[in-house]
């Protein structure tokens, strides 16, 4: 039955092509009757004769390998397709796919889509079970989805950035040894700068301890006023005592580490020490009588604020003269870490705030601790009954009680102390070595700045150590002292005043510690390691 199929398929097959043509195109009639006259085959040239046998043969060998095409990609026409074209007319749509002359795959595709599925008007749906591999009905898709595929011309930036290209390895290379060395030495500088900090305090522990002390003393001054003395003498036990602990330890007689416990002797560490001696003599009056009942202490006591009852009027005039203004001359910047910084800080300004709350609530002071604060709370220290005049002169007298014998000092002794002859600094040497303005006003020729201690020229030590530049300077501490006390006089009329000045100080030095964090954080790294290429490059230069 088959072979009789085949045979009918062979004979109509010279007919069908004469019909449509080598293409598979049907012919018009003029080229149909052309070709029938003339006799000759088809798809062959036109001097080859129709009837010859190996024309036969020819035809009858394509037939066969479209056959076995059709088999073996397993796309029979009925299997899968519904097609209204006869199987004939499919037959020499692949027979005319072998007539193409040899080019590459994708041209005879593009051609094939052209031919006789298209232009005989055959429709093939494929069905849900066939397979979508059929070269009559899924080729024409296939070209469809490639004309839709969009070129890399078409494609826009936001189509391109949708296709991301997987990650390139990164290459890596040994660093010479010039590169080494270069890193190393960056790496040493920034080494010395940690181990210098670490060597000034800087660590979790201190920087937590200075927060924490700066936000207890903000809440127990609005919270308990009256007592706000006693946290000023308990603080002072434990800052002042780290201080002179951290100055002992590093005071190594060395040039680079010179001792600093003749700083102790200037007016702002003298006037904390007798500041918080005297309320550490209140505390323990308070604590003699409550818990022992007697007041041997307490009589002492009674004795001197009789012999001097402007104490507290000192104490105030004291704290809102020198030593508040202090804060904005030397300048004293809060730095929570640094317990020479925060110590600086912390005795120029907490005296202001404990005099204010002294004398913000009176009342209660008296109240909390009769018989303690007599002379503090007395009208007089308010500045009632007194004027402007007798302030000054109060404020003049006590500092020079002080004056005297320090000056005195300085041309015996402290005018010759310096870290490159005797290995002890002083205040007035700091100053004038690191101070131009004061330095050149007190005839000290200043040396370059960043000069390390240690290497000072001998011309500015002997400049500093000669009497007229020690009176110079003491002249010039008296005259600011001096100016500093109109202000005193007018925080003591007015409190307003005093209040004023003492969260002025507290916002001035925040912010210089802050400029200070800002600068270690970002810029203070960067200009070390500049600073050493650049050294390093006038080296080799």
């Amino acid at each position: 039955m088959r072979t009789r199929r085949w045979r009918e398929r062979r004979r109509n097959l010279p007919r069908y092509a004469s019909e449509t043509g080598s293409s598979g195109s049907p012919r018009t009639s003029s080229s149909s009757a052309s070709s029938q006259t003339s006799g000759r085959c088809p798809t062959r040239a036109p001097w080859v004769s129709s009837g010859t046998s190996s024309c036969r043969r020819a035809r009858a060998t394509r037939a066969s390998r479209a056959r076995h095409l059709h088999r073996r990609r397993g796309d029979g026409v009925g299997e899968g397709c519904v097609s209204t074209v006869p199987k004939k007319r499919v037959f020499a749509g692949i027979f005319s796919l072998r007539s193409v002359s040899s080019r590459s795959l994708g041209a005879k595709r593009d051609r094939l889509h052209k031919r006789p599925l298209a232009a005989g008007g055959s429709h093939c749906e494929p069905s849900e079970d066939s397979a979508k591999t059929s070269l009559g009905c899924n080729l024409p898709e296939q070209s469809a989805a490639r004309d839709r595929r969009p070129s890399m011309s078409s494609v826009s930036f936001s189509d391109a950035s949708a296709r991301e290209e997987p990650p390139r390895r990164r290459v890596q290379r040994t660093l010479s040894t010039v590169e080494r060395d270069a890193l190393q030495s960056v790496l040493d500088v920034v080494e010395r700068e940690t181990d210098s900090e670490h060597t000034k305090g800087m660590s979790r522990f201190t920087f937590f301890l200075g927060l924490a002390n700066l936000i207890l003393s903000a809440f127990l001054l609005g919270a308990c006023t009256e007592s706000f003395w006693l946290v000023y003498a308990l603080q002072a036990l434990f800052i002042i005592g780290l201080r002179i602990r951290h100055s002992w330890a590093i005071s190594k007689g060395t040039p680079t580490q010179p001792g600093m416990m003749l700083y102790y002797l200037d007016l702002c560490w003298i006037a904390n020490f007798m500041l918080a001696f005297s309320f550490m003599a209140v505390l323990v009056e308070v604590l003699e009588e409550r818990f022992l009942g007697s007041r041997r202490v307490g009589a002492l006591n009674a004795r001197a604020v009789s012999q001097a009852p402007t104490a507290g009027l000192i104490a105030s005039l004291i704290a809102t003269g020198p030593l508040g203004w202090s804060v904005f001359v030397l300048p004293c910047k809060m730095v929570l870490h640094d317990i020479a910084n925060y110590a600086n800080t912390w005795i120029h300004l907490w005296p202001v705030f404990t005099t204010l709350s002294l004398r913000w609530a009176p009342d209660r002071l008296a109240a909390a601790y009769p018989g303690h604060f007599d002379s503090l709370v007395a009208a007089e220290l308010r500045g009632e009954g007194m004027g402007f005049g007798a302030l000054m002169a109060l404020a003049s007298a006590t500092y020079f009680a002080w004056w005297i014998p320090f000056t005195l000092w300085m041309l015996a002794h402290g005018r010759f102390q310096s870290p490159e002859r005797t290995g002890r600094d002083t205040i007035y040497l700091r100053l004038m070595l690191t101070d131009s303005v004061a330095g050149a006003n007190c005839g000290v020729r200043t040396p370059p700045r960043g000069t390390k201690l240690g290497a000072t020229p001998t011309e500015a030590l002997d400049d500093a150590a000669s009497v007229a530049a020690t009176m110079k300077y003491m002249v010039f501490h008296a005259f600011a002292c001096h100016l500093s006390f109109v202000s005193s006089a007018l925080c003591m009329t007015y409190i307003y005043v005093h209040l004023f000045f003492a969260l002025a100080g507290l916002v001035f030095s925040l912010y210089l510690g802050s400029a200070w964090y800002d600068r270690m954080l970002t810029s203070h790294v960067t200009k070390k390691v500049r600073k050493h290429i650049a050294a390093s490059t006038a080296k080799k230069d």
